[in-house]
């Protein structure tokens, strides 16, 4: 069973550039061999759809965010089989953050330690011109820390992980790129996209076919080449605009 989610009619609209309904396809699992295309709709999906879905979102990928506390060499597996590459990695020096407290010694060390901004004397929420005379000297801290942190990654995507090394303790933000196989997760403003991509490898797919042999019976006279033909345009046009705006994940080291 297909593991593709797509509506309907949007199936339909796929299909009608091979001509259908006029020209039929057999239903999921039902022998093909007594309808036009000699292929049926899990096939269609299997074949046809689910790579043009995994390369829509190499394009667009989804992306989810993830947190790993790290220090010095490091490891990050891919969270999920959907998961592809990472977007982005960076590291954050500055991710601990605190809170003032009803105990005045917690309070003095929490602001000794952080020096955030809005942190208040002993509990109190006055803080004695503190927080003012303490942001320079923050700012001394984190550039002596960025001067002399070093921090490299890279996916190894045949091995599906995150390596990296960083000299200093951090937390590592990473911005996973991932694909899906339901339509409901395409933008709107590239649905047209997607169909015509799925039209194209479809037309490509059965064109290929026709050249190979007849099938007798068919309503309309098929020309293989031409649907090839027309298949290429297609695709061809898809690619030429995802090109003028963006640039896949898969081809980021």
């Amino acid at each position: 069973m297909s593991d593709i989610k797509i509506p309907k009619d949007i199936f339909d609209q796929i299909l009608s550039v091979v001509g259908c309904p006029f020209v039929t396809y057999a239903p999921d699992n039902e022998d093909p061999k007594d309808y036009d295309l000699e292929i049926n709709e899990e096939q269609i999906k299997n074949i046809i759809m689910t790579q043009c879905f995994k390369e829509y979102f190499k394009w667009f990928p989804i992306e989810t965010y993830d947190k790993v506390s790290v220090s010095g060499t490091f490891e990050v597996a891919f969270p999920n089989n959907y998961v592809f590459s990472a977007k982005d990695v960076r590291i954050n020096t500055k991710a601990s953050y605190y809170e003032v407290t009803s105990n005045p010694l917690i309070n003095s060390q929490f602001m000794y330690n952080a020096g955030s901004y809005g942190t208040r004397s002993y509990g109190t929420r006055y803080d004695y011109g503190y927080t003012s005379a303490n942001i320079i000297k923050n700012v001394e801290m984190q550039s002596r820390v960025d001067r002399r942190k070093a921090f490299k990654w890279q996916v190894l995507k045949n091995q599906r992980k995150i390596v990296g090394f960083s000299n200093i303790a951090g937390m590592v933000e990473i911005t996973w790129a991932s694909y899906c196989l339901d339509w409901d997760f395409v933008a709107f403003e590239q649905q047209l996209d997607l169909i015509q991509l799925c039209q194209g490898k479809l037309l490509d797919y059965i064109g290929h076919i026709r050249k190979q042999i007849d099938v007798p019976d068919v309503p309309i006279e098929l020309d293989g080449q031409v649907m090839i033909d027309e298949g290429k345009d297609l695709i061809t046009g898809v690619y030429d605009k995802w090109k003028k705006f963006t640039v896949p994940i898969i081809f980021r080291g």
